[in-house]
């Protein structure tokens, strides 16, 4: 081999180390279509935290066995009330709350719900 192709061959070597260096680099950065961001795990965060207040301030008690979790928007609302009325009334303060896109309201009515607690008993 002439050293001008030696030369060549080094250089394309030293070339596609690079590319293929660069691929890798580029798919570790690449995302899972379900991985969610930073960002709206915490805008996921304020908005539960929104729905718990405003859960919180329209029935001091009545609410206080109702967990709200959000994920991408969609706020899921579960445990216990004492009646539909109240299960529905959850429902509509919910979805009142600034960013949220859907309400799953899994409440169940117990009305041995004691509303001075938040506990069945």
């Amino acid at each position: 081999m002439t050293p001008r192709s030696e030369a060549s061959q080094t250089k394309s070597q030293w070339l596609a180390g690079i590319l293929i260096t660069c691929l890798i680099a580029l798919s570790a950065c690449a995302r899972h279509p379900h991985e969610r961001r930073t960002g709206a795990l915490l805008e996921d965060k304020i908005t539960t935290e929104r729905v718990e207040t405003a859960l919180h301030s329209a029935g001091k008690n009545e609410f206080s066995n109702v967990q709200v979790i959000t994920s991408n928007g969609v706020v899921t609302l579960s445990g216990a009330v004492a009646s539909p009325t109240e299960k529905t009334r959850a429902t509509e303060i919910a979805k009142s709350v600034e960013r949220v896109k859907e309400i799953r309201n899994r409440l169940e009515i117990n009305p041995t719900t004691s509303r001075s607690s938040g506990r069945t008993e």
